[in-house]
C-alpha cells in the first residue's frame, strides 16, 4: 500500500509540474516576422527591442551598445562594397551602350542619346579638409576607384556570406588608412557619373536602402572616432541569418475583470528574408499568436537582390501567397505591414510609375496563382492611373498657392497608389482565406519612425493576445 501511495504522490507531482509548465507556456505569445529580403523586418525588430526592453534594463542597454559597435563594421563594409558596385555597374552599362551604338547606322547614331555617363577619372579632385596638408586632399579618382574595387573584391567578394566584424575587424590598418579610404569614397560619391548610375539603379540592380544616407557622410563613418548614432543603427542594412528572439513583459488591456490572464510574455521572432534563409523558417512556425508579414512599398520599382530579372514586390507577393498556402497558419491572424512609406514617397516623387510593376501584361507576373489576374494599374482598371510629375507646373486654385496645390495632388497620388497595393495584398489573402479561419489586417509603416511603430505594434500585440484567448475559450 505504501508503495502505491508513493506512486500516486509522484504522479500528482508530475501532473502538477506539467500543468505549471503549460500555464507558463500559455502566458508566452509569439509574434513571427516574415517577409522577403530588405523588407525592413530587422529594423522593425530593433525598434520593438528599443520600445519594449526586457526586464533586465541594464543588460538590454549593454546589448544595444554592443550591437551599435558591430553596426559600425557593417556600415563600413556596406560603403566599400556598394561603392564598388556603383563603379562596376557604371563601367559595364556604359561599355554595353557603346557596343550597341557601334552597331547602329549613322542616322541612328545622330539621334541617339546616351543613357549612362562615361566614367571619368580626374587626376586631382580636391576634397577640402582643415586637418589635411594645405587644407585639402588631392584625390586621383582612378586610384580611388581601383582601391575601393580591389578592396571589395579581396576582402568580401560575396557580401551576403561575409561576417562584417571578421572582414572589417581583421583589417589591421592604421587610422590614416581609414581616413584616406573615407576621403576616397567621398570623392567618388561626388562624381557625376556615380550620381548618374545611382539615380538610374531602379529596375536594374539592387543596393541597400539608405546607402545614400551613409555615402553622404562616408568620411565620418570611416573616421577613427566614429560613433554609431541611433539613426545610423536603425538605417544600416544588416542581412539577418538564422533566427533571432526578443522577449519582454506585456500587461493585457481590456481583459474581463475576473480574468487571471493579464500578464504575458511577448516573444518577437525575426528570421532572414533572403531565399537561402527561408528553409530555416519552419522551425519557428509552432504555436504562433500572430504572423506579421512585412513588405517594402518601395520595392515596386526595385529588382530582387538574388535575381535581378525579377521585380522585388512580385517576389514579396509570391512569398506571401506561398506562406498562406501552408497548413501552419490556418488559425493565426495575419498582419500585413506595408513598410518603408517614406522611401515609397521618394520613389513616387522621383517619377517611378506604379504601372511599371502592375500593368495589364500577364507576362510580367505569370506565377500569380491567385485572384482573377487583373493586376493592372491603369485608366482601364479600377484605379485611375494618376502619376506624379515633379516637373509639372501647378496653378493657384480656390485661394491655394501652387505649392499647396502640388502638395495636395502629390498626397492624392500617394494615397491612391497605397490603396491599390493594399488591395493587391488583400486579394491574395482573401483567396487563401477560403481555407482559413482568420482575416488579414493591414498597416502602413515606416520602420525608422519610433512613434509610428510603437502605435502600430500596440495594436498588433493586443489583437494577437485577444485572438489567442478567444481560441482558448478564455474570453
Amino acid at each position: 500500500m505504501g508503495a502505491c501511495c508513493c506512486g500516486d504522490d509522484t504522479t500528482n507531482q508530475i501532473d502538477a509540474g506539467m500543468r505549471e509548465r503549460q500555464q507558463k507556456e500559455d502566458q508566452i505569445k509569439k509574434i513571427l516576422l516574415l517577409g522577403s529580403g530588405a523588407s525592413g523586418k530587422s529594423t522593425l525588430f530593433k525598434q520593438v527591442k528599443a520600445i519594449n526592453p526586457p526586464e533586465e534594463t541594464e543588460k538590454a542597454q549593454a546589448e544595444i551598445e554592443g550591437a551599435k559597435e558591430e553596426a559600425k563594421n557593417v556600415i563600413r563594409m556596406n560603403l566599400i562594397a556598394e561603392m564598388a558596385t556603383l563603379i562596376a555597374r557604371a563601367v559595364t552599362y556604359h561599355h554595353e551602350e557603346t557596343q550597341l551604338l557601334n552597331q547602329m547606322t549613322d542616322e541612328q547614331k545622330e539621334n541617339y542619346q546616351f543613357r549612362f555617363m562615361a566614367p571619368s577619372y580626374p587626376e586631382a579632385f580636391e576634397v577640402p579638409d582643415a586637418d589635411a596638408p594645405n587644407g585639402k586632399y588631392i584625390v586621383n579618382i582612378k586610384e580611388a576607384a581601383e582601391t575601393v574595387v580591389n578592396l571589395s573584391k579581396d576582402a568580401f567578394s560575396d557580401v551576403s556570406a561575409v561576417n562584417p566584424n571578421e572582414a572589417i575587424g581583421s583589417m589591421e590598418e592604421s587610422e590614416e588608412y581609414w581616413i584616406v579610404l573615407g576621403v576616397y569614397i567621398h570623392a567618388l560619391w561626388q562624381q557625376d557619373w556615380i550620381q548618374s548610375i545611382f539615380s538610374q539603379r531602379k529596375g536594374l540592380f539592387s543596393l541597400s536602402d539608405n546607402i545614400d544616407f551613409f555615402l553622404n557622410k562616408a568620411r565620418l563613418c570611416m573616421s577613427p572616432n566614429y560613433k554609431v548614432t541611433d539613426e545610423d543603427y536603425l538605417k544600416v542594412r544588416v542581412r539577418t541569418t538564422g533566427v533571432i528572439l526578443h522577449q519582454f513583459p506585456y500587461t493585457g488591456k481590456d481583459m474581463p475583470a475576473n480574468s487571471s490572464h493579464k500578464q504575458f510574455t511577448i516573444t518577437i521572432i525575426d528570421v532572414g528574408g533572403q531565399r537561402n534563409e527561408r528553409k530555416k523558417w519552419i522551425h519557428s512556425f509552432d504555436t504562433i499568436a500572430a504572423l506579421l508579414f512585412v513588405t517594402a512599398l518601395n520595392h515596386y520599382c526595385e529588382v530582387l537582390f538574388e535575381e535581378e530579372t525579377k521585380n522585388a514586390m512580385w517576389e514579396s507577393l509570391d512569398l506571401f501567397s506561398n506562406i498562406l498556402d501552408g497548413k501552419w497558419f490556418l488559425r493565426t491572424p495575419v498582419m500585413i505591414f506595408l513598410n518603408k512609406e517614406d522611401l515609397f514617397k521618394e520613389c513616387v516623387f522621383a517619377g517611378h510609375k506604379l504601372c511599371d510593376c502592375f500593368d495589364a501584361n500577364p507576362d510580367r507576373h505569370p506565377n500569380a496563382q491567385w485572384g482573377d489576374g487583373d493586376f493592372a494599374y491603369s485608366e482601364e482598371a479600377k484605379y485611375t492611373d494618376i502619376e506624379w510629375d515633379n516637373n509639372a507646373i501647378f496653378e493657384s486654385v480656390d485661394g491655394k498657392s501652387p505649392e499647396q496645390v502640388a502638395e495636395l495632388y502629390f498626397d492624392d497620388v500617394v494615397q491612391t497608389q497605397l490603396a491599390f497595393i493594399t488591395e493587391i495584398f488583400f486579394t491574395c489573402a482573401e483567396q487563401k482565406n477560403k481555407a482559413r479561419n482568420q482575416s488579414a489586417y493591414c498597416h502602413v509603416t515606416t520602420a525608422t519612425d519610433k512613434d509610428n511603430i510603437k502605435k502600430v505594434f500596440d495594436v498588433v500585440i493586443h489583437n494577437a493576445v485577444m485572438n489567442q484567448l478567444m481560441i482558448a475559450g478564455v474570453i
